[in-house]
Protein backbone atom coordinates (compact mmCIF):
# COMPACT_ATOMS: atom_id res chain seq x y z
CA UNK A 1 0.00 0.00 0.00
CA UNK A 2 1.34 3.44 -0.97
CA UNK A 3 2.08 5.94 1.77
CA UNK A 4 0.43 9.35 1.85
CA UNK A 5 3.71 10.89 0.68
CA UNK A 6 3.91 8.51 -2.29
CA UNK A 7 0.30 9.24 -3.22
CA UNK A 8 0.96 12.97 -3.06
CA UNK A 9 4.11 12.63 -5.18
CA UNK A 10 2.13 10.64 -7.76
CA UNK A 11 -0.66 13.24 -7.71
CA UNK A 12 1.82 16.07 -8.31
CA UNK A 13 3.60 14.13 -11.05
CA UNK A 14 0.30 13.53 -12.84
CA UNK A 15 -0.67 17.20 -12.70
CA UNK A 16 2.79 18.28 -13.83
CA UNK A 17 2.80 15.81 -16.71
CA UNK A 18 -0.62 16.88 -18.01
CA UNK A 19 -0.67 20.59 -17.13
CA UNK A 20 2.95 21.53 -16.40
CA UNK A 21 4.05 23.93 -13.69
CA UNK A 22 1.01 26.14 -14.32
CA UNK A 23 -1.28 23.26 -13.45
CA UNK A 24 0.50 22.61 -10.17
CA UNK A 25 0.30 26.30 -9.24
CA UNK A 26 -3.39 26.50 -10.24
CA UNK A 27 -4.13 23.43 -8.14
CA UNK A 28 -2.49 24.93 -5.06
CA UNK A 29 -3.08 28.64 -5.55
CA UNK A 30 -4.77 28.78 -2.17
CA UNK A 31 -1.29 28.05 -0.73
CA UNK A 32 0.92 29.85 -3.22
CA UNK A 33 -1.07 32.90 -4.19
CA UNK A 34 -0.67 34.31 -7.70
CA UNK A 35 2.87 33.16 -8.37
CA UNK A 36 5.69 31.14 -6.87
CA UNK A 37 9.29 32.29 -6.60
CA UNK A 38 12.53 30.72 -5.45
CA UNK A 39 14.31 32.02 -2.37
CA UNK A 40 16.46 34.20 -4.62
CA UNK A 41 13.41 35.79 -6.25
CA UNK A 42 13.12 33.94 -9.56
CA UNK A 43 9.58 33.22 -10.81
CA UNK A 44 9.07 29.48 -11.29
CA UNK A 45 5.28 29.24 -11.51
CA UNK A 46 2.12 31.32 -11.82
CA UNK A 47 -1.59 30.74 -12.01
CA UNK A 48 -3.50 31.44 -15.22
CA UNK A 49 -5.23 34.57 -13.88
CA UNK A 50 -1.93 36.15 -12.88
CA UNK A 51 -0.46 35.43 -16.31
CA UNK A 52 -3.48 37.07 -17.97
CA UNK A 53 -3.24 40.07 -15.66
CA UNK A 54 0.44 40.85 -16.28
CA UNK A 55 0.28 40.08 -20.01
CA UNK A 56 3.61 38.22 -20.09
CA UNK A 57 3.63 34.76 -21.66
CA UNK A 58 4.65 32.09 -19.15
CA UNK A 59 7.72 31.34 -21.27
CA UNK A 60 8.95 34.89 -20.59
CA UNK A 61 7.70 35.06 -17.00
CA UNK A 62 9.43 31.89 -15.79
CA UNK A 63 13.03 32.66 -14.99
CA UNK A 64 12.31 36.38 -14.61
CA UNK A 65 13.25 38.16 -11.40
CA UNK A 66 10.17 38.85 -9.29
CA UNK A 67 11.59 42.33 -8.69
CA UNK A 68 10.84 43.13 -12.32
CA UNK A 69 7.15 42.66 -11.49
CA UNK A 70 7.22 45.01 -8.50
CA UNK A 71 6.75 48.76 -8.76
CA UNK A 72 10.07 50.59 -8.40
CA UNK A 73 9.00 52.33 -5.19
CA UNK A 74 8.35 48.94 -3.50
CA UNK A 75 11.48 47.13 -4.69
CA UNK A 76 13.62 48.12 -1.69
CA UNK A 77 11.14 46.37 0.63
CA UNK A 78 11.22 43.24 -1.51
CA UNK A 79 15.02 43.21 -1.62
CA UNK A 80 15.04 43.40 2.18
CA UNK A 81 12.55 40.50 2.36
CA UNK A 82 14.72 38.36 0.07
CA UNK A 83 17.88 39.25 2.00
CA UNK A 84 16.24 38.25 5.27
CA UNK A 85 15.07 34.92 3.82
CA UNK A 86 11.46 35.89 4.48
CA UNK A 87 9.14 33.25 2.98
CA UNK A 88 5.82 34.75 4.09
CA UNK A 89 3.21 35.57 1.46
CA UNK A 90 3.38 39.07 0.08
CA UNK A 91 0.30 40.92 -1.14
CA UNK A 92 0.88 43.14 -4.17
Amino acid sequence: MASAEEKFDHFLADIFQTDGADGVVDCFQFLFGAFVITRDGIVIGANAEFIKMIEYPSSELYGMSALDLIAEDERAEMIARFAAGNTERYEL
